[in-house]
């Protein structure tokens, strides 16, 4: 099994039994907003949290260029790109790729649209970022695509309507799924690279999702297919999954994350787990894997933590060579 290394960029906002370790796992998490009595701070600092090793803390990352919440990004061409985002009262265009081989963070370039809570996925080598909130806080339903080498940004499809902090996942079809999000919480929209149109053919979340995470797993559960994930968000401690390849899917409620340290994940990320039959949650200072398997999906919180704790995250998976330890 080949291993993975998780970098989390953040930028603030069942029943869990003893299950194996995860293998050969970092997580990376960047800036985020943190809170102390009464005020919500953001953060430039990077920590790596090695999930694979209980103990163990690297930090050999260089700060983000920007203390904020609420930006995105995903891995293009192999390197992690950063977009958006909000400092205090300001909302950000900038995006920020960074490079292995001088670790280090390069401004890239400018989105055509100042964004804080939208979302992004790889799609034909560049970056296509959805939605969000621009700099009067209005909902926003364009898209446009970002690209690793640092020409101008290109305008993207326009959304079915105005949508933030909604989650996308891309699909091992090449698809990708948008979860989620205000103004309709409830909503799943699917959009086709080839074609550049959206489609809500899919039915809907059955829970509320605002500020969620999700990811797409192939799950044991449901014979090695492709599943995704929708998870927690604002007043939820709830999961669904949707075997969405099947005919008349149905999203179908799995054991929610656990509660012993929080019970309202407004802000959480998850990403495919290294064994790829699950996921991995961040909220806060805790980290919660997900595996599902024949017998059903189960949660375990794992003995890493954030030393602040931080939320409204990017949060990607990088390939085991981009070796931050």
């Amino acid at each position: 099994m080949k291993n993975f290394i998780w970098i989390a960029i953040f930028f603030t906002v069942g029943y869990a039994i003893p299950i194996h370790q995860v293998g050969g796992s970092i997580n990376m998490i960047v800036g985020g907003s943190y809170t102390q009595p009464e005020y919500e701070y953001q953060s430039s600092d990077a920590q790596i949290v090695n999930l694979s090793n209980d103990t163990s803390t690297c930090n050999n990352f260089p700060d983000y260029p920007l203390a904020m919440r609420g930006a995105t990004g995903a891995i293009v061409s192999g390197h992690p790109i950063i977009c958006g985002g909000r400092s205090k009262e300001s909302i950000h265009s900038e995006c920020y790729h960074h490079s292995k081989a001088t670790n280090s963070w390069t401004f890239l370039s400018n989105m055509s649209t100042k964004r804080s809570n939208s979302a992004s996925v790889p799609v034909n080598g560049k970056l296509m970022v959805l939605g969000g909130l621009d700099e009067d806080y209005n909902g926003l339903g364009t898209s446009e695509y970002v690209s690793p080498d640092g020409d101008a940004s290109q305008p993207g499809p326009d959304l079915p309507g105005p949508r933030y902090e909604h989650c996308a996942v891309k699909l091992s079809n090449g698809q990708v799924m948008l979860l989620g999000g205000f103004p309709d919480e409830k909503s799943v929209i699917i959009f086709h690279p080839d074609t550049e149109k959206f489609d809500q053919s899919l039915p809907q979340l059955t829970f509320d999702r605002y500020g969620a995470g999700c990811a797409a797993f192939k799950s044991p559960l449901h014979d090695n297919r492709e599943v995704v994930l929708a998870v927690g968000g604002g007043g939820q401690a709830t999961a669904e999954v949707l075997d969405y390849t099947q005919p008349n899917p149905v999203w179908t409620e799995i054991a929610g994350i656990p509660t012993d340290y929080d019970n309202y994940f407004w802000g959480a990320r998850a990403v495919t787990s290294a064994p790829g039959q699950g996921a991995i949650v961040q909220y806060n200072k805790h980290f919660y894997e997900l595996i599902c398997e024949v017998s059903g999906c189960i949660w375990r919180i794992l003995p890493n933590q954030h030393i602040q704790g931080v939320t409204f995250a990017v949060m990607m998976t990088l390939p085991s060579e981009y070796n931050a330890c």
